[in-house]
């Protein structure tokens, strides 16, 4: 059976949403201001059809280039935010961009097979939610579409690239969660023990505070903090979906600002701090790059493995190394993971390095989690980066992560 086809008066929403969004996006970009992601704006609530939408903004931003070539050559002048830019690069009636002219043929050629962009597609990953039911039993469910078992994450199922399991039962019932395999290290490499008590620092929208609930079972608790109200109301939908209202107590609040040492935190097995990054990580599958390549830039994205960092790296760096310090002080603590979507060093490594003193201090010390994934930490980044877990987005089948785990 075929897919279904939308309406011409349903698509032109997708078009007139896929305008503003290409508008705001090349604005941004041209008055350096930086500003949400394609997938944040082309996912919000406010977005009438978001997969259409999504697509549209995505093949207009690859075909920017050739069309700016196009109504250059045909002297129609281009709106200031298809063309232009605050520092003068790109500015109406300037040369079409760096090189268009030389290019055209490649150009034209990608406009006939988008295909050939070469953008890998990456598998779909699926975390079955053992709160509701087992592995093998989500397997037996899912059997049509062909599901393996992940290698590295127990819980994890793995379906062939473009497989679409968004309104699937099981997804609406909370039995699987789409959840990216990255997003699952963290939880799996801190391996609580069924029975615990555990922090999750920064918890909405609450994906890995579910996890965290399902390992660690009907008789454990997981604490979950976040300081922005809206974003704790998601993560309480999905602790309500997943099943894991019994065992998830959420809390508005800073965790800068929760006392490791009340009595109430006296029993805290193991923390989870995943706090707020530059995403460098997920720029692949954000589809970020299609904001460099309507500027005319040759990106590659499957060749972007080291980002350069932005203006944002070092105050985010030296959050997260305040966040990280503090989450050291849970005084019956065992177990630790410290976890960004990040690309950067400074935001990774460079954090742990500098979080490594007070660490010994306190006895706490790394720990080689999950020792048959392959990628670790940079070579000479941090005394003990053959510990550090790192997942490339465009090697490994799934987004950029880091992840450290320490124990005492």
């Amino acid at each position: 059976m075929g897919k279904r086809s939308i309406p011409q008066s349903r698509l032109r929403l997708a078009w007139l949403d896929s305008a503003l969004i290409v508008a705001k996006l090349l604005g941004a970009d041209g008055n350096r201001r930086g500003g949400a992601s394609i997938k944040t704006l082309t996912l919000r609530d406010d977005v009438r059809l978001k997969r259409p939408t999504h697509a549209l903004v995505c093949e207009t931003l690859k075909h920017v280039p050739i069309t700016r070539l196009a109504l250059e050559r045909a002297g129609v002048a281009l709106a200031p935010d298809f063309n232009a830019r605050s520092d003068g690069v790109g500015a109406r009636g300037a040369e079409a961009p760096h090189g268009a002219a030389a290019d055209e043929d490649g150009f034209y050629a990608r406009l006939r097979a988008p295909e050939a962009d070469g953008d890998a597609v990456p598998r779909r990953h699926v975390r079955v939610n053992t709160l509701k039911l087992s592995v093998d039993e989500a397997t037996r469910r899912l059997a049509s579409h062909r599901p393996k078992r992940d290698p590295h994450v127990s819980d994890v199922l793995v379906f062939k690239p473009g497989t679409d399991l968004h309104d699937h039962p099981m997804v609406r019932s909370g039995e699987i969660v789409l959840q990216g395999k990255a997003s699952c290290l963290p939880a799996a490499a801190l391996g609580p023990k069924r029975g615990w008590d555990v922090v999750d620092c920064c918890a909405a929208p609450g994906n890995k505070t579910t996890h965290l609930a399902a390992l660690v079972g009907d008789r454990g608790r997981v604490r979950a903090f976040d300081a922005d109200g809206k974003r704790l109301k998601r993560l309480a939908r999905n602790v309500s979906t997943a099943g894991a209202g019994a065992i998830v107590d959420a809390k508005r609040a800073d965790f800068l600002e929760v006392d490791p040492l009340d009595p109430e935190y006296a029993g805290v097995r193991a923390v989870l701090l995943d706090p707020s990054c530059s995403g460098s990580g997920t720029a692949g599958t954000r589809g970020d790059y299609l904001i460099a390549a309507a500027r005319g830039e040759k990106d590659d994205p499957t060749r972007g493995h080291h980002l350069r960092p932005d203006k944002r790296v070092d105050a985010l760096a030296q959050f997260q190394l305040r966040a990280l310090l503090h989450a050291f002080e849970f005084p019956a603590a065992e177990r630790l993971s410290y976890s960004t979507c990040s690309v950067h060093e400074a935001e990774n490594e460079a954090v742990v390095r500098a979080a490594l003193p007070r660490a010994a201090e306190l006895g706490w010390r790394l720990c080689a989690a999950m020792p048959e994934w392959p990628r670790r930490g940079l070579d000479g980044a941090v005394e003990g980066a053959e510990c550090l877990i790192r997942a490339d987005q465009f090697e490994d089948d799934m987004e950029g992560f880091f992840v450290a785990v320490f124990v005492r």
